[in-house]
């Protein structure tokens, strides 16, 4: 045997010395402790399973297996093989993965029934009919807006949303998060549950209970619907007036840019008995998981109801879109632990806005000229010296509408003015929206980049 070869092998024989098979991480081994029942006990202690296995006998004849691994997940066959006579103690993520499959077999073999409201969905793929379960979507973008209100929003902007409904920033921040996470609660209703690409979805919604007319007049969208149901369970709910529960309402419901107005639902769209309950359930699950307060009041005066509303509304929006992003929120179909599932999209959703850029960035209170933003702009043009000019009697918050013929600058421009306002009033971003597709082109993502460090953006 030559030199280079053996050096080969004993470099693959030191990097799985920890290694279950042949899996090896480059972190230090986790131990695993296993139990196992005193009626496979005997036969696990007659072999060499690893390298640094210990075991301990029981005085009731089980047995406790303990093994430094490189990665944990390459035993899950393993332990499988055992049944119910091995259980994971250690480590808790190994634990949970265990827990996870056996709660999928339970429902699968009909040894556990799936609770009525974790068979609802609310995002499904055309072709495959993979599913996202509708409490899964609700949770995730009620997490992504306690992640926001958490990491992203100013102390300022949160004092302001706080103030308009009389509660510390905290309760504002669940409250916020809960009323966010029903934006799609009207998607508990035939009239949305009866589109699941896969039509045998249909027939599993109907063995278990759940009621659909036998044809449809043009279903209510579901945001509408959300809007109708929100109205007696944000003024039962939550102690808010009728007035305010209305607005309120409609401003969640009204996330894909339409504000709902006529709120009267036929009974057909919203369904009856199990829909209700369902509905019920998934109320309660909400609650649990994001405790929103029933102390809120919110000032009486119509301008402060319209600045909140208009403030939830687009947070309600930028929420779910970020919360449909799949990359971030993969389809999830197996029935979890609410706990669980909650945990986990928390952890998404900050990933998600780290890698969206929404993190990270804080204003200087330093803001730049123009020219030096754009530096291969040799000068700005008529229109945008304009709205340069202007830009200095603006106080934030307000609205600009530029209308100019494409190829204008307007771009540069709307960057320039998100620039200052970030500085001027604590802002940490900025939301790039088009109304087509030239956010795609080269020469827009380019211009974006330019603002490289002083300001972080995200496209929509």
């Amino acid at each position: 045997m030559n030199g280079t070869r053996f050096q080969r092998l004993l470099t693959r024989k030191v990097l799985l010395a920890d290694a279950w098979g042949i899996w090896y991480t480059e972190t230090a081994p986790v131990q695993v402790v296993l139990r196992f029942s005193p009626t496979v006990g005997g036969r696990v202690a007659e072999s060499q399973w690893h390298a640094s296995q210990e075991i301990e006998p029981q005085p009731d004849g089980s047995l406790l297996w303990r093994a430094n691994v490189a990665e944990p997940q390459e035993m899950v066959p393993w332990i499988r093989g055992w049944g119910a006579d091995c259980e994971v103690l250690a480590p808790g993520a190994l634990r949970a993965l265990l827990a996870k499959e056996s709660r999928r077999l339970a429902y699968l073999y009909g040894v556990a029934e799936t609770p009525p409201h974790l068979l609802l969905w609310a995002k499904a793929d055309r072709k495959t009919h993979a599913t996202h379960l509708l409490l899964y979507h609700m949770i995730d973008v009620g997490q992504v807006a306690l992640a926001l209100w958490h990491s992203v929003l100013t102390e300022a902007t949160r004092k302001r949303f706080a103030e308009r409904v009389a509660l510390d920033i905290e309760r504002a921040g669940n409250l916020i998060a809960f009323l966010v996470a029903l934006h799609d609660f009207g998607k508990a209703s035939p009239a949305f549950q009866g589109l699941h690409p896969n039509p045998q979805y249909r027939q599993l919604l109907t063995k278990t209970g759940f009621s659909f007319p036998k044809q449809f007049t043009k279903p209510a969208r579901h945001g509408t619907i959300s809007a109708a149901l929100l109205v007696p369970l944000l003024h039962e709910l939550l102690n808010l007036d009728e007035r305010a529960a209305r607005q309120l309402a409609s401003m969640v419901g009204g996330h894909h840019g339409i504000w709902p107005t006529n709120l009267r639902m036929r009974p057909e769209d919203v369904g009856e008995d199990t829909w209700n309950s369902v509905r019920s359930a998934l109320v309660e699950t909400l609650v649990a998981v994001f405790k929103p307060p029933n102390t809120a009041q919110i000032d009486a005066s119509e301008q402060a109801r319209s600045v909140l509303c208009t403030l939830i509304s687009g947070f309600t929006s930028v929420a779910d879109w970020i919360g449909s992003m799949e990359a971030y929120f993969p389809f999830e179909e197996t029935p979890l632990e609410p706990r669980e599932y909650a945990e986990r999209s928390g952890q998404q959703a900050q990933q998600a806005l780290r890698r969206l850029g929404w993190l990270g960035w804080q204003p200087e209170g330093k803001p730049v000229s123009f020219r030096e933003m754009f530096a291969f702009i040799e000068q700005p043009n008529t229109i945008q010296q304009v709205i340069i000019d202007r830009e200095r009697d603006l106080h934030p918050p307000c609205l600009v509408i530029l209308e100019a013929p494409t190829g204008i600058g307007k771009t540069e421009i709307a960057l320039y003015l998100a620039d200052r306002w970030a500085q001027k009033s604590g802002q940490q971003g900025a939301v790039r929206c088009h109304a087509d597709h030239r956010n795609q082109q080269p020469d827009v993502r380019a211009r974006c980049r330019v603002l490289g460090a002083s300001l972080s953006t995200a496209s929509g």
